[in-house]
């Protein structure tokens, strides 16, 4: 059986799944500079040793309303394709490590709504967590 490992954030109540090859490191929040005549998503850039990086607010790409960081508030930045983009989560609450068999396909109403967001759905301990597609969670317009 193949296992993955995946870092679970959380954004509301809900949870959420990264493949941690796809995780370059988590931060706290540091000074995120405006950029004006971008997406509403795009929080800004932040400097991190030297190095540019775009930032997207999770709460705002996924319409649930913006709320001020707090001591739980982490930067994810995540590798795509060889850029490096933060993501501005809830929180982060694990990393874990996941058998094949316990990774479903995310319903067919839903997988056709956002085909591109959903990589599955994890089923840990009674609870559903979201594995995202974070390339294209990105890279999509809305």
């Amino acid at each position: 059986m193949a296992t993955k490992q995946y870092v679970v954030f959380g954004i509301e109540d809900e949870s959420f799944a990264l493949d941690i090859e796809k995780v370059k490191e988590i931060i706290i929040p540091v000074e995120i500079a405006k950029v004006p005549n971008v997406p509403e998503f795009i929080e800004g850039m932040i400097n991190i040793r030297g190095k540019i990086h775009a930032v997207v607010n999770m709460r705002s790409k996924f319409k649930i309303p913006k709320k001020d960081f707090d001591e739980g508030t982490k930067i994810i930045l995540v590798n795509m394709n060889s850029v490096l983009a933060g993501i501005i989560v809830d929180g982060v609450a694990e990393i874990i490590r996941v058998e094949a068999e316990d990774i479903d396909k995310a319903p067919e109403i839903i997988s056709k709504a956002n085909p591109e967001y959903i990589n599955g759905v994890i089923k840990k301990e009674g609870k559903m967590v979201i594995i995202l597609d974070i390339d294209r969670v990105i890279n999509s317009a809305a």
